[in-house]
């Protein structure tokens, strides 16, 4: 008689286990709301890495090198600040296709400035007349370089739709 009402009961708990695994997110999130607005800064010497990366120049010497990546609801944005030479950055200019354009202090604010990251050391502002705006697949990319100093800011920005991205 027991063996009878084995199985069903235990399919009755697998499903029942089933459902409660599959609300308790919801629950979850209603009671603790993810924040909206996630910020993380990195270490130097990730972050010379992952400029090495991104510059396809893995023998790029990088130095004083900072990062902030910062991710809302709709946009993830990092921020980048470093010293390197020349040629890393005419690779990445030339491999990403960046066109070059007049820096006014219009762009300055609208690229750079706006949503700045909240760290002091964010300081777009290098003494040049140009920078380099481009696509990187989905992402918005804009560079401003000072050969003469050596130093340069990079910002990447993707626009997310329902945590997917978008142009």
């Amino acid at each position: 008689m027991m063996k009878k009402y084995l199985f069903p009961i235990l399919m009755g708990l697998v499903i029942l286990f089933g459902l409660i695994l599959s609300i308790t997110p919801y629950i979850a999130d209603a009671i603790y709301p993810a924040s909206e607005e996630e910020v993380r800064q990195a270490k130097s010497r990730d972050v010379a890495q992952a400029l090495k990366a991104i510059f396809q120049s893995p023998d790029a010497d990088i130095e004083e090198s900072r990062a902030i990546h910062k991710k809302t609801a709709t946009t993830k944005t990092a921020w980048f600040s470093f010293r390197t030479t020349r040629k890393p950055m005419q690779r990445f200019i030339h491999a990403r296709q960046l066109q070059q354009k007049e820096l006014n202090p219009q762009i300055l604010a609208e690229q750079f400035y706006l949503n700045k990251p909240p760290v002091p050391w964010w300081k777009p502002d290098l003494g040049t007349e140009t920078y380099f705006e481009g696509k990187d697949g989905e992402n918005s990319v804009y560079l401003i370089y000072n050969s003469r100093i050596k130093r340069g800011v990079l910002v990447i920005s993707t626009v997310l739709v329902n945590n997917t991205r978008t142009q």
